[in-house]
């Protein structure tokens, strides 16, 4: 006797903070990342604000799974010093 064995399950990038997933219209970042727990932000639509949620690793890769998430490329890091603001810029 055979068992069935689901071949259509994708692999999941282990979690590390700052990450950031893309569900459809809906993003995912992950912030801290622990030995069974996460710490995430699920950002809907154009909003710049989202509660932190926890969730465990195993629950998340499952919901990640079934939004068939997708994971962004790094952004780069903002170069130091390359914004400077207005009040600075009049003081010598």
């Amino acid at each position: 006797m055979k068992k069935n064995i689901r071949k259509s399950k994708t692999v999941i990038v282990p979690f590390e903070s700052g990450q950031i997933w893309q569900l459809g219209e809906a993003r995912l970042k992950i912030g801290l990342v622990g030995k069974r727990l996460v710490h995430y932000k699920h950002f809907t639509g154009m909003a710049n604000a989202s509660p932190v949620y926890l969730s465990g690793k195993d629950a998340l890769e499952k919901l990640l799974q079934k939004h068939r998430a997708i994971l962004l490329p790094e952004q780069p890091a903002p170069a130091r010093g390359a914004r400077r603001s207005a009040s600075r810029l009049g003081k010598h």
